[in-house]
């Protein structure tokens, strides 16, 4: 919402008790836990065309006979609801627990002001019918997160907390779905491929060229516990801007 309506997006969609009002058809109709309005500015939700592509993204899942047996996901909301619509179209949704794991959130360099965003609670999730295990304990505690973490921690703290996971859902045959920002793509499979890390300025390269709902699979080789990246199951997702119409100013010139 942030980036399709400007930082103070959440202005244009208060009426004047404060109450969520959209103004736009790609605003969702709701939001959850509007009242006092969170941490909207530094924790934005994402919009209703953001919503229908992560749901094209799990009936893509879906259409492939993928199957996917446990799913994690950066605590930013706008994370949680895709990794739901995901779900959605995978038809699992409410019967797949997502794990909210702050371990996978992305580099907190590029977090505006001077801390981290304050992230809904899962318990608050649940409550507002997002499918979330409240019971999951994180990987890495958000107390262990720092705000400007240099370059290093960042990829050392995605290359721990991949393992984490992965070791915890240590299975033949396991799938497991991440879902966090376009640097985790990078952050969270290079090292497992047994790759040093870039220089940042290179890392920053290759993020500015991941699209939203950006997808990739890394493949465990048979038992040599080595990784790499294959071909995903699913085709990729192009969308072109889309700007509004004014028919006062467009179609009412003389």
């Amino acid at each position: 919402m942030d980036v399709v309506y400007g930082k103070h997006w959440h202005s244009l969609c208060s009426d004047s008790k404060g109450r969520y009002v959209r103004s736009n058809l790609n605003m969702p109709p709701s939001l959850p836990l509007w009242g006092g309005q969170r941490d909207y500015d530094m924790d934005a939700p994402i919009t209703v065309i953001g919503s229908t592509q992560a749901r094209l993204v799990g009936e893509a899942l879906l259409e492939s006979n993928t199957v996917i047996d446990f799913v994690y996901c950066s605590p930013s909301l706008r994370c949680v609801q895709t990794a739901q619509n995901i779900l959605k179209g995978l038809q699992q949704d409410g019967k797949l627990k997502v794990r909210v794991e702050p371990g996978l959130f992305e580099w907190t360099k590029w977090v505006s002001g001077t801390s981290l965003p304050a992230w809904i609670p899962p318990t608050d999730l649940a409550a507002a019918h997002f499918s979330v295990d409240t019971t999951y304990r994180p990987l890495i505690p958000v107390s262990k997160l720092s705000v400007s973490e240099p370059y290093e921690t960042y990829m050392s703290r995605s290359y721990q907390v991949t393992k984490d996971i992965l070791s915890d859902c240590r299975n033949t045959g396991n799938n497991v779905l991440i879902v966090a920002h376009a640097s985790s793509l990078e952050a969270c499979t290079r090292q497992l491929q047994g790759r040093g890390p870039q220089s940042a300025k290179d890392f920053i390269q290759v993020v500015r060229k991941i699209p939203y709902l950006g997808f990739c699979s890394c493949e465990e080789q048979g038992d040599t516990g080595v990784w790499q990246l294959v071909d995903p199951p699913i085709l990729p997702l192009t969308h072109g801007p889309n700007h509004s119409l004014d028919w006062r100013e467009t179609l009412m010139q003389e």
